[in-house]
């Protein structure tokens, strides 16, 4: 019960309407994207029965599009719908109004809630960018934040004079509104002159049947400045080695780790990653 999506959404708001609110010691769903890998990989080992389950409500980090997608096949009754908000928008910034929606769009996180506005900037330039570009997403709305609390250095790098929000999150929306999240922009991994979403490496990197959970991140190097590293959990029994993961994802340092470090609503903790893994053997491909 933390943050902006637990608090508003499963605290006060069912508060407000006046409904017995129980914090339970396990989960349920509504879920994180981390449930959600869970049920795809081992929903069929484990011989759950899901077949009273109708709709998942997702958010708190983005789902990529391939394990969204392995949802949908496993579980072709089940509704998965994503939403996107933040804290300093005070809550959803998008959801999805109508069932149908969801199968067609099953990788986006909905449409604009009333009352917010966006717009898709270039990260470089800061101007606008047409339906499908890829960009900075910029909310305004009379439900964004005044700003952080003593803090006005941070807080005119994160909104700007005509008051509107920068997200910090590269994403896009399609023609028909329907707005997709893609990274966190301080994540991008500039690799060789490109640049890398490392959300869109872990998506292949686990899509192998013999890993579990994993992360990416960057990490210096002196020739090219920045090189993609996955963190692996490998199966239980696994013998899986560096240079099985390498070629298939095309990352440059591969670490096997116990577990991937993430917080409670589901989203990678980076830092934890470096400590966890210093002491042990990291191999360069």
């Amino acid at each position: 019960m933390f943050h902006i999506y637990g608090l508003l959404f499963f605290g006060l708001g069912l508060l407000c309407v006046c409904v017995t609110t129980i914090s339970m010691q396990k989960y349920d769903l509504p879920a994180v994207p981390p449930m959600i890998l869970a049920l795809v990989k081992h929903a069929r080992k484990a011989r759950c029965d899901l077949s009273s389950l109708r709709r998942v409500g997702l958010g708190a980090a983005p789902l990529s599009k391939e394990v969204a997608q392995e949802f949908r096949r496993m579980f072709p009754w089940i509704e998965l719908r994503q939403g996107y908000g933040l804290t300093e928008s005070s809550g959803g910034a998008t959801f999805f109004a109508s069932d149908k929606d969801t199968n067609a769009h099953t990788d986006s996180c909905g449409k604009l809630i009333p009352t917010i506005c966006a717009k898709v900037v270039d990260i470089e330039t800061g101007k606008p960018l047409p339906p499908q570009k890829e960009g900075e997403l910029w909310f305004k709305s009379p439900t964004i934040m005044k700003g952080y609390l003593g803090n006005l250095e941070a807080t005119s790098a994160t909104i700007d004079s005509e008051g509107w929000l920068r997200t910090g999150d590269l994403g896009y929306i399609d023609e028909n509104g329907f707005v997709y999240i893609v990274e966190r922009i301080k994540e991008l991994i500039k690799y060789n002159g490109y640049q890398v979403t490392a959300a869109e490496l872990e998506s292949v990197v686990l899509s192998h049947l013999l890993i579990v959970d994993a992360a990416v991140t960057v990490v210096e190097d002196e020739e090219t400045g920045q090189i993609p590293m996955a963190y692996v959990v490998r199966a239980t029994g696994s013998e899986l080695s560096e240079n099985q993961v390498a070629p298939y994802n095309k990352v440059r340092k591969v670490s096997f780790i116990d577990t991937i470090p993430k917080s409670a609503a589901g989203k990678i903790l980076q830092k934890d990653l470096v400590s966890q893994s210093k002491y042990q053997l990291v191999s360069k491909l």
